[in-house]
C-alpha cells in the first residue's frame, strides 16, 4: 500500500497505488486515482482527481473532481482545471485555470481562464479570458474577453462575440441600459439620465451654500441680496441653478463664488420682476472655478 503517512481514507477499500501523504478521502471510491499526490481532500461518492499526482485539491460531492493542482470543486459533478473554484451542480470545467464559477453549470464548457462567473449557467460556453459575468445565464455564449456583464441573461444571445464591453441590463438585449467600451473608454446610457431637483429653498437669506451632492439642479428664492457658496462641485460636471425673485418683486442680487467667470466678463444679474425666474447654467471647470451663463426673465 506504500507510505500513506498522514492520509485518512474512510471507505470500503484503499487504493493500492496511493503513496502520497496527507490525503483525506471519505466516501465510496473517494480519492480514486490518487498516487503520489499530496494534501488532497475528497469527500463523496467517486470524488477524485483526474491525475494521481495532483496536490492540494478540495473535492466535495458525488462525482466531483479536480483536473489540476490547488483546485476546489464543490457540488454534484463539479469540476475544475486547477487553481480554480467551482461551486454548484456541474459547475466548472476541466481545462480552464484561475477562474471562479458559482452556480448550476457556471463556467461549465468554458475553456477560458481568469474568468469570474456568478449565477446559474453564467459563462457556460466560450473561450475568452478575463471576463466577469454576474447573473442567471449571464454571458452564457460569449466568446470575447475582458468583458463585464451584469444582469439576468445579459449576453445570452446578444453581445455573443463582444470584447472589452461593459453591459448592465435585466434581460438579453442588444442595447443594454448601460453599454460601455473599455477599449475606447466611453459609456452609453440607452435611456434617460437625470438628477433629482434639490428641495426649493424658499428664503435663501443673505448667505446660502449650495451642496451639489444633493443634486445637479438647485432652486432658490431670494428675498434679500444673497452671497452664494458652492460645495462638492466636481470638475467636468454641469449644474443648473434656478433663482426666483420674491413675490413682492425687487432687485435682489447675487454675489457669486470666487473663480466664477461670465461670457464677456459681465455678470448676469437675476431678473427683477415679481416671481421672475433666472436659470443659470454652471460648468465646473475645476472644483472651484465655474463658467456661468444664464437665461433671464422666465415669468
Amino acid at each position: 500500500e506504500g507510505d500513506t503517512t498522514g492520509s485518512l481514507h474512510v471507505t470500503s477499500w484503499l487504493p493500492a497505488a496511493m503513496t502520497g501523504i496527507n490525503n483525506t478521502a471519505y466516501g465510496d471510491s473517494a480519492g480514486d486515482g490518487i498516487t503520489s499526490g499530496t494534501n488532497n481532500t475528497h469527500i463523496g461518492y467517486n470524488a477524485y482527481n483526474n491525475a494521481g499526482t495532483y496536490t492540494k485539491s478540495v473535492v466535495i460531492g458525488s462525482g466531483a473532481h479536480s483536473n489540476g493542482n490547488g483546485g476546489i470543486s464543490i457540488g454534484y459533478l463539479a469540476t475544475n482545471g486547477g487553481s480554480m473554484v467551482s461551486i454548484g451542480e456541474e459547475a466548472g470545467n476541466q481545462s480552464p485555470a484561475y477562474s471562479l464559477g458559482i452556480g448550476y453549470q457556471a463556467h461549465r464548457n468554458n475553456s477560458g481562464s481568469y474568468n469570474i462567473c456568478l449565477g446559474g449557467q453564467s459563462g457556460m460556453t466560450g473561450d475568452g479570458d478575463n471576463n466577469i459575468f454576474i447573473g442567471w445565464q449571464c454571458g452564457k455564449v460569449n466568446t470575447g474577453s475582458d468583458n463585464v456583464f451584469i444582469g439576468d441573461k445579459v449576453g445570452l444571445s446578444n453581445l455573443a462575440s463582444d470584447t472589452s464591453v461593459l453591459a448592465i441590463h435585466n434581460s438579453d438585449s442588444a442595447t443594454p441600459l448601460v453599454h460601455g467600451d473599455f477599449a475606447n473608454t466611453n459609456i452609453k446610457i440607452n435611456g434617460q439620465i437625470y438628477s433629482a431637483i434639490q428641495s426649493q429653498i424658499a428664503a435663501a437669506g443673505s448667505t446660502e451654500t449650495i451642496d451639489w451632492n444633493a443634486g445637479n439642479m438647485a432652486d432658490i428664492i431670494i428675498d434679500v441680496n444673497c452671497t452664494l457658496t458652492f460645495s462638492n462641485a466636481k470638475a467636468g460636471s454641469t449644474y443648473i441653478l434656478l433663482v426666483t425673485q420674491e413675490a413682492t418683486g425687487g432687485s435682489n442680487t447675487l454675489t457669486w463664488p470666487a473663480g466664477t467667470k461670465w461670457p464677456g466678463g459681465t455678470v448676469i444679474a437675476p431678473a427683477a420682476g415679481v416671481n421672475d425666474i433666472t436659470a443659470y447654467q454652471i460648468i465646473a471647470h475645476t472644483a472651484s472655478s465655474f463658467l456661468v451663463t444664464a437665461v433671464q426673465d422666465y415669468s
